[in-house]
């Protein structure tokens, strides 16, 4: 299955990775690896993480307080945004228009 990422979304990958990792060294690779663990779930059960809108769902990942949210088209998975749990909910909807 392709995953494309929005750009937006990439950019809060990578400055959460970078908080965590400038936090205690090793720890924004635990983040990362935390990532991919929940991308993976999302691409073997893309139908199986919360729909918090209709048609966007929502992977926790497992040991920090992120959510992926997707899309999934069928073919494709769009990932919106890579948020924080407990900041700004729905931030990222402008990104669906």
């Amino acid at each position: 299955m392709r995953v494309d990422v929005l750009p937006e979304a990439h950019v809060e990958l990578i400055d959460a990775i970078v908080y965590y990792e400038s936090a205690h060294i090793g720890l924004g690779d635990r983040f990362n690896h935390d990532f991919w663990e929940a991308l993976d779930r999302i691409i073997e059960f893309p139908e199986a993480a919360s729909e918090i809108e209709d048609g966007v769902r929502r992977a926790r990942l497992t040991d920090f307080p992120f959510g992926i949210v997707y899309v999934n088209r069928g073919d494709m998975i769009l990932i919106v945004a890579i948020m924080h749990l407990h900041r700004k909910p729905g931030y990222w909807r402008v990104r669906l228009r």
